[in-house]
């Protein structure tokens, strides 16, 4: 995703900003929920916790 892709799907650099914004912050959550997810799994097993990014 970029401001140039949205500005040529007809969206104002207002929207476009916003739209890229809300894309960063959507992966950061999806990136944390993905590493407590791994960190929760080798809690459970014999996989040493500073091995899991």
């Amino acid at each position: 995703a970029t401001i140039q892709g949205f500005q040529n799907k007809g969206y104002s650099m207002e929207e476009s900003e916003s739209m890229l914004r809300k894309s960063v912050e959507l992966a950061r959550e999806a990136r944390e929920l993905y590493y407590t997810s791994c960190r929760e799994a080798s809690a459970t097993k014999d996989i040493p916790h500073d091995k899991v990014s």
